[in-house]
C-alpha cells in the first residue's frame, strides 16, 4: 500500500457561488452595447471572469506580476446551462476519464445527481471553495475510491 496521496484524474468546479460569489449567467445587464468595431458578438462573462481572475503563485502572495490567469488551470470547459449529468457525460467522452476518477464541487445540492454516474460530489457552502473544503472533497473522493478499490480486490480474490 502506497503512502503517497492519491488524486482524482479530473476535478471540476461549478462557477457561480462556487468559485465566485455571484451568478454570472443569470445576472445579465442590459441593454447590450457595441464593443468597439465588433458586430454580432455577445461576450460570455464566465470566460471573461476566468481570464481576469488571477491566481498568485503562493497563497497570500499580493504581487500580481507572477500571478496566472485562472483560465490556464482549466483543461476542459463546459460552461452552459443545463443538467450537470450532461456536462459530465461530455467530459467523460472528451477525456476518456472514468467517472469514478472525477470530483465535482458545486453549491447546489440538486447537482449531487452526478453521483449516479460515479462522480464524487462535494457540496460547497456559502463560504465558497476554500482550501479546507477542497481538502475535504479530496478526502471524500479518496474514501470512496478506496472502497471501490477494495470491492474490486474482493471480486478478484474470490476467483
Amino acid at each position: 500500500m502506497s503512502l503517497d496521496p492519491v488524486y482524482p484524474q479530473l476535478v471540476a468546479f461549478d462557477l457561480d457561488y462556487t468559485l465566485w460569489d455571484l451568478w454570472i449567467d443569470t445576472h445579465v445587464r442590459g441593454p447590450l452595447h457595441r464593443n468597439g468595431s465588433k458586430t454580432n458578438e455577445v461576450l460570455d462573462r464566465a470566460y471573461q471572469a476566468l481570464r481576469l481572475l488571477l491566481v498568485p503563485p503562493q497563497p497570500g502572495d499580493k504581487k500580481l506580476k507572477d500571478a496566472i490567469p485562472a483560465i490556464e488551470f482549466f483543461h476542459q470547459l463546459e460552461i452552459y446551462p443545463g443538467s450537470k449529468l450532461t456536462h459530465f457525460k461530455k467530459l467523460h467522452k472528451k477525456t476518456g476519464i472514468p467517472y469514478n476518477q472525477m470530483l465535482f464541487f458545486d453549491d447546489e445540492y440538486r447537482n449531487k445527481e452526478v453521483e449516479s454516474l460515479g462522480v464524487t460530489f462535494q457540496l460547497v457552502s456559502s463560504a465558497g471553495t476554500t482550501n479546507k473544503l477542497f481538502e475535504k472533497g479530496l478526502e471524500v473522493w479518496r474514501k470512496r475510491h478506496q472502497a471501490e478499490e477494495g470491492e474490486r480486490e474482493g471480486e478478484h480474490g474470490e476467483e
